[in-house]
């Protein structure tokens, strides 16, 4: 009986490392839907206002030089979280299936054995 006390507390093991790697895959999946929102909310467009045509084509400049800033440091943080991803993705799916087979063990320790004649 031991060795289905010893399957049923590594199944439970498991199933909480399991658990575990599906909230820091939900928690990367988050991070990288938000950068992914902040990259497609930029526009080209410069906020408009009422100046003059030199200021306003200072304040164009500016902005795309902004613009273009912000999307490379958002597309190196998305590169970053989509890595951060698929790494809680493979563990996830490592954790989850230990957890399975665990689970068919444990079901098969607690089957009665048939003798075989031999």
């Amino acid at each position: 009986m031991n060795r289905a006390r010893d399957l049923r507390r590594l199944g439970a093991l498991a199933s909480l490392l399991s658990e575990a790697g599906l909230s820091r895959l939900a928690g990367a999946l988050a991070a990288r839907n938000r950068t992914e929102g902040l990259l497609a909310a930029l526009t080209d467009a410069p906020p408009s206002g009422e100046v003059e045509p030199a200021a306003a084509l200072r304040n164009a400049a500016v902005y795309a030089a902004w613009i273009e800033h912000r999307r490379r440091a958002l597309a190196a943080q998305l590169a970053q979280e989509t890595a951060r991803v698929d790494d809680a993705r493979a563990t996830a799916a490592r954790a989850f299936g230990r957890a399975q087979a665990l689970g068919r063990l444990e079901s098969v320790a607690h089957r009665p054995r048939v003798a075989t004649p031999d």
